[in-house]
């Protein structure tokens, strides 16, 4: 289960699961053990829990996955804790039999970008990335990878490169040429990236879009609207997917991760991640081409294979309304001709406040 990585922390208000066995028994849902120390299997394949006396599946297999681990490590993010690293973490893998990790790619630091806007890996930033994967692959027993493009777009400057002017989490405006530009820059630092790591099987295109005020906001700082913004990121999964399959064809894209928010709460959430991921699908179905195509293109398929979700369980607080709001996504999909596309549960944690 997702959202940190040390064992034992557990405080007032917030309790996830991790790390080792001991921890099981601290988990808490209204009164009753979650977990009762009864841990089928966690990650990509099945999971299974035990609440009380009843057994239950926390969604069905045909329509949901849990993944396995999360993590921001250090080696990758030098904005996270020294002490956040894949050593720490692969002893933990091992001993959960997680087989699933995610883990962030940060293109402004695997990429320069060039005149005529020629990426150039950075070797060391790869070698990091590499060297977290190879560790909990080889200490860890963990065997397949999501990663996070956490920042959305590479821009110069650690040798000198051309410097672009997109912060971490703006774009450029729709339809201008900046923003082809921004997009085939994109796409092809997902085509590389693919190439560079093939023990990655899955990629995500960016982290709760539906957060307002620091998520994918305009170059002024300002937010765009949902539409737009739905517009913007199902453009670049386009060019993601397109650069991905061309170097790995059996990896998968997800949309961005959704945080689940149940309802609109000014200043944060302008619309329900259910609603955003309607967005999302209205988006590919209208008859306007992907920017700098001309044949408009409504294969879902296409822009992504997984829906990607964060239920932590802030708002729904019993196992049985969680599971319904978790398998909402997928009826989502289901209305929109996409029942094939998997969910898969990137973050998690169960939130005893409410």
């Amino acid at each position: 289960v997702t959202g940190a990585t040390k064992t034992g922390d557990f405080d007032s208000s917030t309790i996830v699961l991790t790390g080792a066995n001991e921890a099981y028994s601290a988990f808490i849902l209204n009164g009753n053990p979650l977990l009762n120390n009864e841990l089928i299997h966690i990650g990509y394949r099945s999971y299974k829990v035990t609440l009380g006396e009843n057994s239950i599946s926390l969604a069905k297999q045909d329509k949901v996955m849990l993944y396995g681990g999360s993590e921001h490590f250090h080696e990758t993010n030098s904005g996270i804790a020294e002490t956040s690293t894949a050593a720490a973490l692969a002893p933990m893998a091992a001993n959960l039999g997680l087989k699933t990790v995610r883990l962030d790619v940060e293109f402004s630091s695997l990429f320069d970008v060039l005149e005529g806007d020629v990426l150039r890996v950075n070797k060391a930033y790869q070698l990091k990335v590499q060297g977290v994967i190879d560790e909990l692959k080889a200490n860890g027993g963990v065997d397949e990878f999501l990663a996070v493009f956490w920042t959305i777009q590479p821009y110069g400057g650690y040798t000198g490169g051309t410097d672009l002017p997109w912060a971490r989490h703006t774009a450029p405006t729709p339809e201008s040429e900046e923003y082809l530009r921004w997009l085939r820059i994109n796409g092809e630092a997902a085509r590389i990236c693919a190439s560079l790591f093939p023990d990655i099987n899955g990629y995500e295109t960016w982290n709760e879009p539906e957060i307002l005020n620091g998520t994918l906001v305009k170059q002024t700082g300002e937010n765009w609207t949902v539409a737009e913004k739905a517009r913007i990121l199902t453009d670049l999964m386009y060019y993601y997917n397109a650069g991905i399959k061309a170097s790995n064809p059996n990896a998968k894209l997800t949309t961005p991760s959704l945080c689940c928010s149940q309802q609109v709460v000014e200043g944060s959430f302008a619309v329900t991640s259910q609603d955003f991921l309607k967005a999302l699908y209205a988006a590919i179905a209208d008859d306007t081409p992907v920017y700098g195509y001309s044949e408009v293109d409504t294969n879902a398929n296409n822009y992504f294979q997984v829906i990607n979700i964060h239920p932590y369980t802030i708002y729904k607080t019993t196992v049985e309304n969680w599971t319904d709001f978790v398998e909402g996504f997928h009826d989502i999909a289901v209305l929109n001709n996409d029942s094939g596309t998997e969910t898969w549960i990137t973050e998690f944690g169960y939130n005893n406040s409410v």
